[in-house]
């Protein structure tokens, strides 16, 4: 469109760059992710061992496997599959921008009296803005896909219960129950 073969080329190798970029953050969270849960107490102690190398393998394991059970489950065909993965992957990452909005939002409604007025009214703004936008996206994931993620979403509950009741009272710090 805008200058001939040359356009197309230097397109397909940003978004292969793009593609290879997304897949080493993606490795990186959910690697990261459960072993920080597990290290407060909140997720499986499994998650928080490392290998000699330093690599906590269980998380990048575990979620490799969820996703090929994923594909395997859904598969109709191989656009159908990528289709629904991409929404799922648009889901589980907005959630916790939507949470952090909303708590944004919370804290500068009853804490945030202290700031001068036009950071108040700026933030505030941003913030409202931020969580319309995430539920923006939550809704263009589209229905199956929200039912897809929140139900998986929600079989994490079992496993805070499980964990909380294995290190004892509610009330324990993570330090305290280890």
């Amino acid at each position: 469109m805008f200058g001939g073969e040359w356009a197309g080329a230097t397109v397909a190798a940003a978004a292969v760059v793009s593609g290879f970029g997304a897949l080493v953050g993606w490795t990186l969270i959910v690697a990261e992710m459960p072993r920080a849960a597990a290290r407060d107490g909140l997720f499986p102690a499994a998650f928080a061992r490392q290998t000699r190398a330093g690599v906590p393998a269980s998380g990048i394991v575990v979620s490799t496997l969820l996703a090929a059970g994923l594909t395997v489950v859904s598969y109709t065909s191989f656009e159908q599959v990528f289709i629904t993965v991409v929404l799922l992957s648009v889901l589980t990452s907005v959630v916790p921008y939507v949470l952090a909005a909303a708590a944004q939002l919370y804290w500068l409604c009853t804490e945030g009296r202290r700031l001068r007025a036009g950071h108040l009214a700026r933030d505030v703004t941003v913030s409202a803005l931020a969580l319309a936008f995430g539920f923006w996206a939550l809704a263009g994931s589209g229905y199956q896909a929200v039912y897809y993620g929140t139900f998986c979403l929600l079989l994490g509950v079992p496993v805070y219960v499980w964990v909380k009741a294995r290190r004892g009272a509610y009330g324990q710090s993570p330090a305290v129950a280890r």
